[in-house]
């Protein structure tokens, strides 16, 4: 059974791979880069968590949906953030003496 991401379907535009991530990154193969990189992809569109072949594929895939749950996380704040902030500048706005 495949467990899933709490949040759903993100509403960002892609994920981000950090720089950090790269010395980790750099063992894989091309093969193993790319499978894990559709496997990050498929868990930050839709929530997917993938079954692993290896404990090694499962740490890797771990360590990126971590940071793509902080990043989800911060971009969720950032909306909800920017949501009040409309608010307050439309009620603002209209509810000025004219």
């Amino acid at each position: 059974m495949e467990a899933s991401k709490p949040e759903g379907i993100t509403q960002r535009k892609g994920i981000f791979i950090k720089h950090q991530t790269r010395i980790a990154l750099d063992m894989l193969t091309d093969e193993e880069y790319g499978k894990l990189v559709r496997q990050i992809d498929d868990y930050a569109f839709g929530g997917t968590v993938p079954k692993f072949s290896s404990r090694f594929e499962a740490s890797m895939f771990n360590m990126l949906k971590d940071y793509d749950d902080y990043d989800e996380n911060h971009y969720r704040e950032i909306i909800e953030k920017r949501r009040v902030a409309g608010k307050k500048g439309a009620e603002a706005r209209w509810n000025k003496a004219v």
